[in-house]
């Protein structure tokens, strides 16, 4: 590769603890859903309130998140953060060695994976925003395709619990939290720290608030985002687990390679926004991946075949992928640098706030209606939506600044 064209230091540790941090996620994602569905034996809503477990500390900490990460560097965030998540993972591990695994000790362990989540994410998107602020969706992609691709390795991973064991792949996360921690810790001292604001904690979270509605594009795409977040991600973290399970009666390792499908569809996403020129109106598209989504939850309710069930999740990985690689576009081309971390906070408020109370909805509709209602429900609210969304327009002339390449 020219030398040109090389990562630049800071680049390369950032994408080192953001891929440490996002194969934990992905082993996360199987592992914890795994653990309440077929080791614990828990019914739909029992597995809604594990999955809101690891949710609900963003309805309460993602807006001081964002707040500390406007007043202190971000990298130094992460380094903090990653130490309190290398002991929920060591505790946890004694707590399987010995024996003494229950439904409480899981719903302790979704809710301080959460509590860590929250702090995780606020500070990684102002991070990325000032490695390189005049390639934005460049280095917004690249996060992604890392993201992506660490979160398949740490499915896959996960997907082999049966062999593994939960202990050693516990123990994998607290190793990588320090894999992380060392990253962020080289990183502190690389990168400027960006325009901070010096305002108290609650103003600070206020003027978030106000910016958020002052500014009609942002305030548009936070209701669509709050939408997802329920209807999408929420739903879909209590259906698939419920689907693999009672429906395709499937194995650890299928319902891993299940999940698989769905990340790789992101990382496609991802590579492809990376490779292609800038998207001149994201929004546009952003608004789009709501009609994709509800195609995606009628033909799920039809019932496809083996393959075909496989294919779809693909595709909806696709959509998810997309529209959040150009919502996040959108967002932070809007806002200015000072209140980058606060806006993103209001944001994954909006998205990981609102997935809790799809969680619970969906456990409450698969137990009363079925499955294949509450993907209707989906498709259904999706087109709504996205008929709603072209009469206002407001996300349809958003333009990012041009990277220059």
């Amino acid at each position: 590769m020219p030398q040109e064209n090389a990562l630049p230091a800071r680049v390369r540790l950032f994408l080192t603890g953001h891929s440490a941090n996002s194969l934990n996620i992905g082993m996360q994602m199987v592992l914890v859903a795994w653990l309440a569905a077929s080791v614990l034996r828990l019914p739909a809503t029992g597995i809604a309130w594990v999955q809101a477990a690891v949710l609900v500390p963003n309805l309460i900490l993602i807006l001081l998140a964002g707040a500390l990460t406007d007043r202190h560097h971000p990298a130094r965030i992460l380094q903090l953060t990653n130490i309190g998540l290398f002991l929920v993972h060591s505790v946890v591990l004694l707590v399987l060695l010995n024996g003494h695994f229950n439904v409480a000790a899981l719903l302790i362990y979704a809710f301080c994976l959460g509590c860590g989540n929250s702090f995780v994410q606020a500070a990684r998107e102002k991070l990325v925003a000032q490695l390189d602020d005049r390639r934005l969706q460049k280095n917004i992609s690249l996060a992604g395709i890392c993201q992506y691709l660490a979160q398949a390795i740490g499915i896959l991973a996960a997907s082999l619990m049966d062999v593994l064991g939960a202990e050693l792949l516990v123990g994998i996360q607290a190793g990588l939290c320090l894999i992380a921690l060392i990253s962020y810790s080289f990183l502190a001292r690389r990168t400027d720290p960006g325009t901070r604001t010096a305002e108290p904690i609650a103003p600070a979270v206020g003027a978030a608030f106000k910016l958020v509605w002052r500014l009609t594009e942002v305030r548009h795409l936070i209701l669509l985002v709050a939408f997802n977040g329920c209807m999408h991600l929420g739903m879909f973290l209590v259906l698939l687990p419920v689907l693999a399970r009672d429906y395709m009666r499937f194995s650890s390792l299928e319902y891993g390679l299940l999940q698989l499908c769905f990340t790789l569809g992101s990382v496609s996403a991802f590579w492809m926004l990376w490779r292609r020129p800038p998207v001149r109106y994201p929004g546009q598209s952003v608004l789009f991946c709501l009609l994709y989504t509800g195609m995606i939850g009628l033909a799920l309710a039809a019932g496809p075949t083996l393959y075909g069930l496989f294919g779809l999740i693909f595709l909806w990985g696709c959509v998810a992928g997309a529209s959040a690689n150009l919502s996040r576009l959108v967002l932070q081309s809007t806002v200015a640098d000072e209140f980058r971390g606060r806006a993103m906070s209001v944001y994954q408020l909006a998205l990981f706030g609102m997935a809790p109370v799809g969680a619970l909805l969906a456990g409450f509709l698969v137990q009363e209606q079925g499955v294949r209602f509450t993907f209707h429900l989906i498709a259904g609210c999706s087109f709504g939506l996205f008929a709603l969304s072209l009469l206002s327009r407001a996300l349809w002339s958003v333009q990012p600044a041009v990277d220059h390449q």
